[in-house]
């Protein structure tokens, strides 16, 4: 996930690798990845970034105590540098992210009610149940790769051969040059070793 082709179109909010940080108070569909070790996401429609105080108001996603979880809250970030990124989506994007996803009834699909880890690789935890969801189709798969990119997918699929196969996702991440690039793709297989967790957002937040 290092080369992705398409440039952003979006606006760059905060990018700590190039020093970018725009103040204001804005409203629109807003990613961001904190720092850690399990790199924290925020999916958000409100930011406040003044005085060097960054406010966000949504939905986070995360791990506790191993666990994964995804709550709405709001926090107060005072250092920039726990801050990796956060980019405001492009509207086209959204759009056609929303117009892709299957019907929350669509028979074949696994919907968990509570926000679920299927895969995790990290220095202090593994978690694998990868066999567990072996050709089933997975609803609402949210992916951190080792290189910091974000996967956001409508469907998961994971074949007998452990191949990852996300279906209608919005990736993020940095190219060659650590420039923070943003594109959609109606599939996209991605290898096992490339990812750090997926986590399965669950159906109270739908």
């Amino acid at each position: 996930m290092s080369d992705f082709e398409t440039d952003t179109k979006s606006n760059i909010m905060i990018d700590q690798f190039n020093d970018i940080l725009i103040q204001g108070i804005f409203k629109g569909g807003f990613i961001t990845k904190l720092t850690g070790s399990t790199d924290t996401l925020i999916f958000s429609d409100n930011l406040n970034i003044e005085d060097g105080q960054i406010i966000i108001t949504g939905m986070h996603i995360g791990f506790r105590n191993g666990k994964a979880y995804s709550e709405d809250r709001t926090s107060t970030i005072n250092d920039v540098n726990g801050i990796d990124y956060c980019i405001q989506l492009e509207q086209e994007i959204i759009n056609e992210f929303d117009e892709a996803r299957f019907s929350a009834s669509y028979p074949n699909i696994i919907r968990f009610l509570k926000t679920s880890c299927v895969f995790l690789d990290t220095d202090y935890k593994q978690i694998n149940h990868l066999d567990f969801v072996s050709g089933e189709i997975l609803n609402r798969p949210v992916a951190i790769t080792h290189n910091n990119g974000v996967i956001i997918g409508d469907r998961l699929v994971v074949d007998e051969m452990n191949h990852l196969i996300f279906y209608d996702a919005i990736l993020i991440g940095r190219n060659a040059k650590k420039t923070i690039q943003m594109t959609y793709e109606h599939f996209i297989m991605i290898p096992l070793s490339s990812l750090r967790y997926i986590v399965l957002l669950g159906a109270e937040n739908f």
